[in-house]
């Protein structure tokens, strides 16, 4: 994903991403549970953000962002399967 920029998918994802956990990080602790999950060429299951452990902070959520860029960086355009995939 990291390679086809020009059509702006990571960056609405990324955008997606952080509007989330800008919304749940504004309401009670533990009314909404949720995970963000990615994957790369290496592993089909990277823990970005767990349940019990939501981003506190913003510099918590910004290092969830750079997390999510920097798997689409080393992933290589190869999805869990080892297949080339365009996204």
């Amino acid at each position: 994903m990291y390679s086809m920029q020009f059509d702006g998918r990571l960056d609405r994802q990324l955008k997606t991403v952080l509007m989330v956990m800008e919304a749940f990080a504004r309401t009670e602790p533990g009314k909404f549970l949720y995970d963000v999950w990615g994957h790369s060429g290496e592993s089909a299951n990277i823990a970005l953000v767990k349940a019990d452990a939501p981003p506190a902070s913003a510099g918590d959520r910004w290092r969830v962002l750079r997390d999510m860029t920097s798997i689409t960086q080393v992933s290589g355009g190869r999805c869990c399967c080892g297949a080339r995939c365009s996204g």
